[in-house]
């Protein structure tokens, strides 16, 4: 299970009012790049480990609670 936060892509455009795109800052946010990034970090892991959830949040988000 990949959980992104925040990355400004046109993702569930039917259901929201605005997407991602529209609200978020580019260069603030997780982009779509780094969600791969993390991908592929997390399927090069060697045996016998596996990375079974992974939850990707920009480095300020504790800043907002």
């Amino acid at each position: 299970m990949i959980n992104p936060s925040g990355v400004p892509t046109e993702f569930a455009r039917e259901r929201r009012e605005t997407t991602n795109v529209e609200r978020l800052d580019p260069d603030e946010a997780i982009s779509a790049d780094d969600v791969a990034d993390a991908i592929a970090t997390a399927i090069g892991q060697d045996a016998p480990g596996a990375i079974t959830e992974l939850d990707l949040f920009r480095r300020d988000i504790h800043e907002r609670f």
